[in-house]
């Protein structure tokens, strides 16, 4: 008689297929693996993947005898991914927990009754508001060749005649006191020119959020008693420095507190990347480069930024990074821009969605119901929609905006 197995994955990994490809990806060690979807591979994934079978099918004796079946099922047993049984021995069908997310988003956001109800009302605007960024004023005294671009790919300064009063500013803070937001980003113009600075440090000492101040290395205050809360935890002051205008003779000066402060670097290019990491490694900074494109360097980009195959297949993602990818943008859920002239973002390449008039938790449930930036996945953009590593991919980004495509990556043209 014919031996017979249970073939089953386990409920830590994913599978994808389409008609040629299928990817194994193991959310315990971060590890994808591509595979060939052969004919006879291809009718045991189809069982697989049915809800139905639990991550479990029958196979036998004479499926061995093919090299893709064998190969297929020799691997993920030694990646840790599943595991066969022998029938004879385990005669009652495995149940595995399929890694499968029961949420439906859409119909939340249809459904009038629950958006108004006010016990889930409350719920959904205190857990899902997460983080703002807050520019307190456009004062500032230097002229930088991408002022009011670079704010709208990474976190940045911004120069303009307006700013937030200190009423404006305290009550939007008293709006979200009882809400789960994780941190409240502050930036400018040149932050500590503002008029009410010190009772702004004082109002904010109350507040369990983190708060983060970002500067340019060329605003550092003089008065060193402005950067003492930076000792506490709980403040955090980001120093930002643009490659393409670094002056040298200030290098000492804004590496001076290079053990309380983090620095982030602006780069246009690969001898600015390669400049930024000698700096780091020679001053033991704590630092994040964030590429920057300025609309004639697409090949720094493609070079840097782009991913290809393996470097999808070898980024680690939790289960639960894996469900948000399908059902929101991670890069901007739970999150608004407050502009120096009071307009509310999703995102800061979008139109205005508010002022600073509305209350935020009407404007939360709103974008919650109706916005775009928060539930832009890698499903409703082409080409990632057709791509089996759709959801191994980082949500869309305002790099796909500013480069004017939905993939930054090697593996579709």
């Amino acid at each position: 008689m014919m031996k017979e197995y249970w073939l089953l994955l386990e409920s830590y990994v994913f599978l994808w297929s389409n008609a040629s490809q299928m990817v194994i990806y193991n959310s315990l060690s971060g590890q994808g693996y591509l595979f060939n979807n052969t004919n006879e591979l291809k009718q045991i994934i189809v069982q697989l993947e049915n809800k139905e079978n639990l991550y479990c099918t029958s196979i036998n004796e004479s499926d061995f005898q093919n090299a893709s079946i064998r190969e297929f099922v020799n691997f993920i047993r030694e990646n840790y991914c599943g595991d066969i049984f022998d029938k004879s021995l385990f005669p009652q069908k495995p149940l595995v927990v399929i890694p499968d997310l029961h949420i439906d988003n859409e119909k939340f956001r249809s459904d009038e009754k629950a958006l108004f109800d006010v016990n889930v009302y409350k719920w959904y605007v205190e857990k899902n508001l997460l983080e703002l960024t807050i520019y307190l004023t456009g004062n500032c005294t230097l002229d930088c060749k991408d002022c009011n671009t670079a704010c709208k790919q990474i976190k940045w300064c911004q120069k303009n005649e307006s700013f937030l009063s200190k009423e404006t500013v305290f009550e939007l803070l008293n709006q979200v006191k009882y809400t789960s937001l994780f941190e409240v980003k502050f930036l400018g113009g040149n932050i500590f020119q503002l008029p009410y600075w010190e009772e702004l440090i004082e109002e904010l000492k109350s507040y369990r959020f983190k708060k983060s101040f970002y500067c340019d290395y060329r605003l550092m205050p003089t008065d060193k008693k402005q950067l003492e809360i930076f000792e506490d935890e709980d403040f955090q002051l980001n120093i930002l420095v643009d490659l393409s205008g670094f002056k040298q003779e200030v290098s000492r000066d804004f590496l001076e507190g290079k053990d309380r402060f983090c620095y982030i670097f602006k780069v246009s290019s690969s001898e600015e990347y390669e400049e930024v990491c000698r700096i780091i490694e020679e001053e033991k900074i704590e630092a994040t480069i964030f590429p920057f494109y300025n609309g004639n360097n697409l090949l720094f980009f493609e070079e840097l930024v782009f991913q290809n195959t393996d470097d999808i297949l070898n980024t680690p993602w939790s289960k639960n990074e894996l469900f948000a990818h399908k059902v929101i943008n991670t890069n901007s859920f739970g999150k608004f821009t407050i502009s120096s002239k009071g307009e509310i973002y999703d995102n800061i390449y979008n139109k205005p969605i508010g002022t600073i008039e509305d209350d935020i938790k009407d404007i939360t449930i709103k974008t919650l119901k109706e916005g775009k930036a928060w539930f832009e996945t890698r499903d409703k953009v082409i080409p990632c929609k057709d791509c089996i590593y759709k959801y191994l991919c980082p949500s869309p980004s305002n790099y796909e905006l500013v480069l004017g495509r939905n993939n930054l990556c090697h593996v579709k043209s």
